[in-house]
């Protein structure tokens, strides 16, 4: 079985398609993950799509109301469980095989640190 990966996902206020991004990490071709999303200061909409999922790979801890965006990262990072750690931006967007590229690239032994590359969508 491949190594878990666990996925930062730190959700704050000023994001109100966070479930887009927490759509393409559920839905990644690298099944052994883990979605680790702190809410820390989003809207209650927001909030809500989050708690009601029903997804064993996600697990969904609430900070309330008060933005503390280095806080959810800690706090993340701690529950992580995984040999690997990926960091998703609650506005990010990525390819349903980012998790799987990335875990080839560190386990091929000659990478310690995987990134990828930037897509601008929209207006700036």
């Amino acid at each position: 079985m491949s190594d878990l990966v666990s996925v930062v996902f730190p959700v704050g206020p000023g994001v109100p398609d966070a479930g887009l991004a927490l759509d393409d990490l559920l839905g990644q071709t690298y099944s052994n993950l883990e979605v680790v999303a702190v809410l820390n200061g989003c809207p209650e909409l927001v909030r809500g799509e989050f708690l009601d999922r029903d997804d064993p790979r996600l697990m969904v801890i609430d900070l309330g109301d008060e933005p503390r965006l280095l806080d959810a990262l800690d706090l993340a990072v701690s529950k992580s469980r995984g040999k690997w750690l990926a960091r998703m931006g609650a506005d990010d967007r990525c390819d349903t095989t980012r998790i799987e590229s990335q875990v080839s690239l560190l386990e091929s032994g000659n990478y310690e640190v995987a990134s990828c590359g930037i897509s601008l969508m929209g207006a700036l």
